[in-house]
């Protein structure tokens, strides 16, 4: 997959699709000491172990982080990254993403970007949002 999303990176930004940078979102569960240890490294990194899957819609992402704030069963609480995306940086520190809107079997329906294992992204701010 690593290698499926580098070719297609190589082939979108040939097309300067993304020469601005722009902000995408993801909702996910995250355990309450994890998000602990997320809150003291305000200002630092984080990386995702994983190919990470985000959307160009607040409103999607939010509903995922929203489903798992709801339910008190779960040990974990919702959570919403906003991500500023710099097409430079990627670009130069080798990062890459990709829009998969027309990729496969999505056919237009998604407004998701992907990224490959291990980016990095820079913890701006946290912000808590009241009531979720």
């Amino acid at each position: 997959l690593h290698k499926d999303i580098e070719a297609l990176y190589c082939e979108q930004k040939s097309t300067k699709t993304y020469v601005t940078p722009f902000q995408v979102f993801r909702g996910q569960g995250l355990s309450f000491d994890d998000f602990e240890k997320v809150k003291k490294t305000e200002g630092g990194l984080m990386s995702f172990n994983n190919f990470l899957s985000t959307s160009l819609e607040r409103q999607v992402s939010f509903g995922f982080a929203e489903s798992i704030a709801i339910n008190k069963d779960l040990k974990s609480m919702g959570i919403l990254f906003a991500m500023t995306i710099d097409p430079t940086i990627c670009e130069t520190s080798l990062v890459p993403f990709v829009d998969v809107k027309n990729v496969g079997s999505f056919g237009g329906k998604e407004e998701e970007i992907r990224f490959s294992t291990h980016s990095i992204f820079l913890i701006d701010c946290i912000i808590h949002i009241p009531g979720k």
